[in-house]
């Protein structure tokens, strides 16, 4: 990994407790009626996460846009306190030990490298650098492998680092746009989104210990943005399976033991980028709800439907 010499003022604090907020965010009701709470929504800016959850629950990274700036701070859930990272500018996702954060860093021109950043002391190291974007990085549940995905072969691909021998691995090859990699629980397992040339996308799984790409869903359906629940029995994904023809689409919960599928938001807004929270009892997701790109969750009933 190469190093990057930066100077940053952090503060780094451990939590222990999970999800149990006393912090009161904005809800509103969903048309389909969940209890939709509003986590990082502003009138100026664009607000998002990807996979951004603390390994605790207690906190997220949330990156920002507005105009030609860019930001990313991190959010305390239980009470509403913000800490700028000044050095990156783009949502992170967690190691799973909550030390390091890894992100897509937008560079002059507009590029993204993969950047791992340490929260103790603010170094940065730059992960499988590459003159072409790489995109939506994230750690397997050990944190000693970097998945993600890249434009290095010409189109995007699933790729992963292992963090030890800087060994990349190509996973896709294929004539289609392959990004958002999630890897399963047990890390046998990685998730990812498939855009055709039609302009329709699909969820695909690929088995690590074969290489054997299996499409999960997307059978006559646009379904995008696949994403594990903690116990690795269910996937969220946000589809257009429900709507007529104006684009939107709400936030689906797949069983996995039996293949049927729970619908969670229901709107005409554009609901996408769904993440389980690490205690499976939240949903996190980005909608465009307001006038701006928002971050929000809904809270799940233990029955496999939403709070209302």
């Amino acid at each position: 990994m190469k190093q990057i010499s930066l100077a940053a003022a952090v503060i780094f604090s451990s939590v222990s407790c999970a999800q149990e907020t006393a912090y009161h965010f904005t809800a509103t009701t969903d048309p389909g009626g969940c209890l939709i709470e509003h986590i990082a929504v502003a009138g100026d800016a664009d607000h998002y996460q990807f996979d951004g959850l603390s390994p605790d629950g207690e906190q997220i990274s949330i990156g920002w846009s507005r105009d030609e700036e860019m930001g990313m701070f991190l959010l305390n859930l239980k009470t509403g306190d913000k800490q700028n990272i000044p050095d990156l500018n783009n949502s992170a996702s967690f190691s799973p030990d909550g030390n390091l954060l890894v992100t897509a860093h937008y560079g002059e021109g507009g590029a993204t490298d993969i950047l791992e950043y340490r929260r103790d002391t603010g170094e940065i190291a730059m992960i499988a650098p590459h003159e072409r974007p790489d995109w939506l990085p994230s750690y397997s549940s050990d944190g000693k492998t970097i998945l993600f995905n890249s434009f290095r072969s010409g189109q995007s691909e699933i790729y992963t680092y292992e963090k030890e021998t800087s060994d990349i691995r190509r996973w896709t090859e294929r004539d289609e746009y392959d990004a958002h990699g999630q890897f399963s629980p047990d890390d046998k397992k990685i998730l990812f989104l498939s855009s055709h040339g039609s302009g329709d996308h699909s969820v695909s799984m690929i088995d690590m210990v074969t290489g054997r790409i299996t499409q999960v869903l997307g059978e006559g359906t646009n379904d995008t943005y696949g994403s594990w629940s903690p116990s690795g029995d269910r996937i969220v994904f946000a589809s257009d399976r429900n709507q007529d023809q104006s684009g939107a689409t709400d936030i689906f919960v797949l069983a996995l033991k039996d293949n049927s599928v729970r619908q969670i938001t229901s709107n005409n807004y554009e609901d996408g980028y769904p993440f389980f929270s690490p205690d499976g009892r939240f949903i996190y997701f980005n909608s465009i709800r307001s006038e701006r790109y928002g971050v929000y969750r809904v809270r799940l009933n233990g029955e496999g439907g939403c709070a209302r």
